[in-house]
C-alpha cells in the first residue's frame, strides 16, 4: 500500500493554519499575563485607597475633636460650623 501525500497547496494551507494557531496561542498567553498584571495593579490601588480612607477618617476625627462638626474649604482652609 502506497503512502498518500498532501499536495503542495494542501501542505501550505495546513502550515498557514498551524502558524495562525501558534500565533493566537502566543497572543492569548501574553493577554493573560497582561490581565494578571492589571488585576495585581487593581488590588494594589484598592489597598492604597483603603489606607487613604483610614487616614481621611482619622484626620476628620481629629478636626471634629478640635473644632466640632464643621465643613472645610480645602482650598482656603475656611472652617464652616455645621449645626
Amino acid at each position: 500500500m502506497e503512502n498518500k501525500v498532501l499536495t503542495q497547496e494542501e501542505l501550505e494551507a495546513l502550515n498557514i493554519i498551524q502558524d495562525q494557531r501558534s500565533r493566537i496561542m502566543s497572543d492569548l498567553g501574553l493577554l493573560e499575563y497582561s490581565l494578571q498584571e492589571i488585576k495585581l495593579q487593581k488590588q494594589n490601588a484598592i489597598e492604597e485607597l483603603k489606607k487613604i480612607k483610614i487616614n481621611e477618617l482619622s484626620f476628620s476625627s481629629q478636626l471634629e475633636a478640635k473644632y466640632g462638626k464643621i465643613q472645610v474649604n480645602a482650598i482656603t482652609g475656611e472652617i464652616i460650623p455645621l449645626g
